[in-house]
């Protein structure tokens, strides 16, 4: 995912389009998905890692994410998988 060059502080309050898969913002990293990995990048971190429910692990993937299965997070009986996007070596 290439770096964010908006301005943090020209963005609009936070909105639905900024985190959710079912809106238009989908086909591109959403803003706030963008601000977190440029951010990490910007206090030296080679990578991030989130964990999700199935159903997103295609739509993180789609943003240079990778399933690296199952988690062993166990919170409200449901199901998470670990998600990695590694920048650097």
């Amino acid at each position: 995912m290439p770096p964010c060059t908006a301005r943090t502080a020209a963005m609009p309050p936070f909105s639905a389009q900024w985190c959710c898969p079912n809106t238009a913002a989908a086909a591109s990293p959403p803003p706030l998905l963008r601000h977190y990995t440029d951010t990490m990048r910007e206090r030296g971190k080679a990578g991030v890692i989130l964990t999700c429910k199935e159903h997103l692990v295609d739509w993180y993937g789609r943003f240079g994410f990778s399933n690296h299965g199952t988690a062993d997070s166990e919170h409200g009986g449901a199901t998470w998988y670990d998600m990695k996007y590694i920048w650097a070596p």
